[in-house]
């Protein structure tokens, strides 16, 4: 009996972890593409700074940096920070890059340099693997259900 809660338990926190995982990664991809369909007009911005941002996860730091890109807009100079940080390397100062922006709200950009799908496809992985583990917990119960041993 006492195996059977414990399978059970394992089993509702991986699909459980699973079912989030699969969440986050469909919210992920919609907001990427609903940005993706918003920013239409394309420009050539340069990276003028780029801003390191520290977080605190328990006992130690995570550091992401975030590009700020300076572009015109109908003659206008707008100076935009984007909102996916991004590994130290990957954008230098001074850099030129392709950005789309919204006509409507040029604040409003899309970098596909910074490669924002990543971490959808990261959920993604997440998800696949909490599923696959999910169904490893309900074989090896299964066989050990067979050979007597629950």
């Amino acid at each position: 009996m006492m195996a059977i809660i414990i399978c059970g338990g394992l089993l509702l926190g991986f699909w459980g972890m699973a079912a989030l995982m699969h969440v986050l990664c469909k919210h992920s991809m919609a907001k990427i593409e609903e940005r993706k369909a918003a920013c239409v007009t394309v420009t050539t911005a340069t990276v003028q700074e780029i801003k390191e941002v520290r977080t605190r996860n328990v006992d130690e730091y995570n550091y992401s940096w975030y590009p700020i890109y300076q572009y015109y807009v109908n003659g206008e100079m707008i100076v935009q920070q984007s909102e996916f940080g991004s590994g130290q390397d990957t954008f230098q100062q001074g850099q030129q890059v392709t950005l789309y922006y919204n006509p409507d709200n040029p604040k409003e950009i899309f970098v596909p340099e910074e490669e924002p799908e990543a971490a959808a496809k990261i959920f993604n992985i997440m998800y696949v693997l909490f599923t696959i583990c999910g169904f490893l917990i309900v074989i090896t119960f299964v066989v050990l259900l067979i050979m007597g041993m629950v």
